[in-house]
């Protein structure tokens, strides 16, 4: 009788020590990846999905800078719901208008910027007349998600008397959350006067 008790007790002990980990661990003590789905904050186990304790895996919990958002995977994102300023900052144009002055006085161009914003907003700097312009208005504005999705449109154009010469067609510039991170990017059209432009974009 003795020995079927101890052939027992061998028999359970094994049956508890082997198999697949489910990532729970009852002996575990507290919080970490044996027994944490979400994160780790003052030893406290939480679900991770927050914007202030944000993570997977029973990791450390992080907090998610000022207008971020936590995804479904743990990591701190840009929430595409915020808004954003678009606007240009300066700009280097062409000495000449294929081959001849912009103005007939030979002067610099007046330029002008249009940018537009996906969503219909739209912004117009003001004149400045120079070929290495810089602006302070004439921003839009738009989604982060928007933004990264379709990107702004802008063109140039030399504001004259009579007629206007265009420096720029519209041109389409696609925006990354880097620039967004950076907030700023410059352009290089491939076409027209305007050999290069700097955007600057400003959380609302």
């Amino acid at each position: 009788m003795r020995k079927l008790l101890v052939l027992a007790s061998l028999i359970l002990t094994a049956c508890q020590t082997t198999g697949t980990n489910t990532g729970y661990n009852p002996n575990a003590t507290g919080c970490g990846p044996n027994n944490c789905a979400g994160c780790c904050s003052g030893g406290v186990c939480v679900a991770g999905n927050e914007a202030f304790a944000c993570g997977l895996g029973g990791g450390m919990c992080d907090s998610c800078d000022s207008g971020d958002v936590c995804n479904a995977y743990g990591t701190c994102v840009l929430d595409p719901a915020s808004k954003w300023t678009v606007w240009p900052v300066k700009a280097s144009i062409e000495s000449s208008n294929n081959g001849t002055s912009w103005d007939g006085d030979g002067s610099a161009p007046d330029v002008i910027v249009s940018t537009s914003c996906p969503g219909g907003s739209v912004g117009v700097s003001e004149k400045v007349e120079s070929y290495y312009p810089t602006f302070s208005y004439g921003g839009c504005v738009a989604t982060a998600g928007d933004l990264l999705a379709k990107g702004i449109t802008f063109s140039l154009k030399d504001s004259d008397l009579t007629v206007d010469d265009s420096i720029t067609g519209n041109v389409a510039m696609a925006i990354s959350s880097a620039d967004l991170a950076t907030g700023s990017r410059t352009g290089t059209p491939t076409s027209g006067g305007c050999k290069s432009i700097q955007f600057q974009f400003t959380r609302k």
